[in-house]
């Protein structure tokens, strides 16, 4: 019951880990929170 049939997240909270490794965000609609590996910028993409 949502208004589209594929509902996009809303990221409400970013942070980075102090040691620079994981980037961690809040899908607020989604109900989760994701952790990405960012310890090799060059394998982002």
């Amino acid at each position: 019951n949502w208004i589209m049939p594929d509902m996009p997240g809303l990221i409400t909270d970013f942070v980075i880990s102090l040691d620079d490794r994981f980037l961690y965000f809040s899908n607020w609609l989604h109900g989760d929170v994701r952790q990405y590996n960012i310890e090799d910028p060059s394998s982002l993409f």
